[in-house]
């Protein structure tokens, strides 16, 4: 696949179908602002010798942007400041290349 040959360093999941192609999980509220590790990239040994990881592969999933135009208007709100956060959380680990938390996911797509 592509992702084996880019190696990028993170992958945004836009939506629960995006989430569950990449990780065969599906709920993106109990999965958003967090960096899911996918250790078939980059071997677990090296997460665990450095925690910071800088070379590994993360999926950080969050709501689909469609989901801002459906529900009530404090749903919409909710999904807007959740994205938001996401997004921000993705731009300091671009920068800094921190990771605020890390769970270790056994990929679907290997």
């Amino acid at each position: 696949l592509e992702v084996l040959v880019v190696k990028p360093g993170i992958i945004v999941a836009l939506g629960g179908v995006a989430l569950f192609a990449l990780t065969g999980r599906s709920a993106i509220a109990k999965n958003r602002g967090k960096f899911l590790m996918l250790p078939e990239i980059i071997p677990i040994e090296n997460y665990e010798n450095n925690p910071t990881a800088k070379r590994s592969v993360y999926v950080v999933a969050t709501y689909h942007p469609a989901a801002i135009c459906y529900g009530s208007k404090e749903n919409r709100l909710k999904i807007k400041n959740a994205m938001k956060d996401d997004f921000e959380m993705i731009h300091t680990w671009y920068n800094e290349r921190t990771v605020p938390e890390v769970e270790i996911v056994k990929a679907k797509f290997w």
